[in-house]
């Protein structure tokens, strides 16, 4: 989490793809990813899992339309949750943007996508507007400069002058990682 132009993209970006397993990237801002192969709904989701099987990172392009784009990661994660064992990683960049249906079909994968070995990633410039169950069930925070959201991390028992503090002694493109037991950083994006 972190405002815009703090570094969080970029950041989540760089360490996707440097995971070893397939990585869905929801890319909302339909950013140029080197290094990912690029799909939208004209591809099938063959294709699309065909690509994450051989651990491959797929940057996806939904559609700019709120409510296309709420059913088009509700297609892709329903599909991840066929039963099937798998080791993907699903990313969704900007997640405040997405209404009731699409927070709903993070939920999913955010409480039963181990299951499938299905992790969420869940990148947002405003934490507060994030559905409750996608925060409390998340078991990292990796915040870079947060305005106005100091009243949110307090609520979740947060330490956020800490996190301020550390963000600030860092400068520019600065992010700690928080994991409910410990505050790490300063860390360069």
């Amino acid at each position: 989490m972190g405002i815009t132009r703090s570094g969080k993209t970029y950041a989540a970006k760089k360490s996707l793809a440097a995971q070893s397993c397939g990585v869905l990237f929801f890319n909302t801002q339909h950013e140029q990813m080197p290094g990912f192969t690029k799909a939208d709904k004209s591809n099938t989701w063959e294709q699309i899992k065909a690509l994450l099987d051989k651990g491959q990172k797929v940057a996806y392009f939904p559609a700019f339309e709120d409510e296309l784009r709420d059913k088009e990661l509700g297609y892709l994660i329903g599909k991840l949750h066929d039963g099937t064992e798998k080791n993907v990683i699903v990313a969704v960049d900007e997640v405040h943007l997405f209404g009731k249906q699409g927070q709903k079909d993070m939920i999913k994968v955010a409480t039963t996508g181990l299951r499938f070995g299905v992790k969420g990633v869940w990148l947002s410039q405003r934490p507060a507007n994030i559905d409750n169950t996608l925060m409390t069930q998340s078991n990292q925070f990796v915040i870079f400069k947060l305005n106005m959201e100091g009243a949110y991390l307090d609520r979740y028992r947060m330490p956020s002058e800490e996190i301020k503090n550390k963000i600030e002694q860092g400068g520019q493109y600065n992010y700690v990682v928080y994991d409910w037991d410990t505050l790490k950083g300063p860390f360069k994006a």
